[in-house]
């Protein structure tokens, strides 16, 4: 039984997150929505399949896995363990990211997303390989807890605003929205896509400004 309410929990999580980037595709990013429906339709269902299978089915299993092993489950919300998961996450996917560009070996399981460059949508941010989204994904979240143990409300709150972002930073039409250097623009992302190059922090801290000076 426990296990199957921590599966529960999850499915809950990633059906959230899952429904809340397809309502912005449809309701906000409609007219992209519409390009990519009328010019790449092949496509564009490959990614809703993906996205989720990623977010309500491989997603809810590795949480079902944490939340059985790794978290607490007091109340408090702690502060420091928030920031560090963000960091940890900020830094783990920067990492898998840049190599993924870099190594041919690791660029075979990213080019799926790049697949979807010419029209972005939210959700096409968890339009990825199983490879990328257990490695970049799934991977720094999974490290942080055992790193840090935190408690179940520490953890989710992390995965709740990366997962947020993520979809704004593939939305075409925030593309021209002034942003805080010190974190990931839609446009820095955009760029990624349009260019292939660059711009490999995602989707929190600018760590490409913080290392490079972009």
């Amino acid at each position: 039984m426990d296990i199957l309410f921590s599966l529960g929990k999850g499915f809950l999580l990633g059906g959230s997150i899952c429904l809340l980037g397809f309502l912005v595709d449809t309701h906000f990013c409609k007219e992209s929505q519409r390009n990519m429906q009328e010019q790449q339709l092949e496509l564009y269902n490959k990614g809703v399949e993906t996205v989720q299978t990623n977010i309500m089915i491989i997603g809810p299993m590795f949480y079902t896995l944490v939340d059985q092993t790794l978290l607490t489950h007091s109340y408090e919300i702690q502060f420091l363990n928030i920031l560090s998961m963000l960091a940890i996450h900020s830094i783990g996917y920067y990492g898998v990211h840049y190599y993924m560009h870099k190594i041919p070996v690791l660029y075979s399981i990213h080019k799926f997303h790049h697949s979807f460059d010419r029209f972005l949508l939210p959700s096409i941010g968890n339009a990825v390989s199983f490879e990328e989204f257990f490695l970049a994904y799934m991977g720094p979240f999974i490290f942080g807890a055992y790193v840090l143990r935190p408690n179940e409300i520490s953890f989710v709150i992390p995965i709740g605003i990366i997962g947020i972002l993520n979809l704004v930073i593939h939305c075409k039409e925030l593309e021209d929205v002034p942003w805080n250097k010190y974190f990931v623009s839609p446009k820095n992302h955009i760029e990624h896509h349009e260019k292939r190059t660059g711009h490999y922090a995602a989707p929190t801290v600018n760590l490409d400004y913080v290392f490079q000076g972009y």
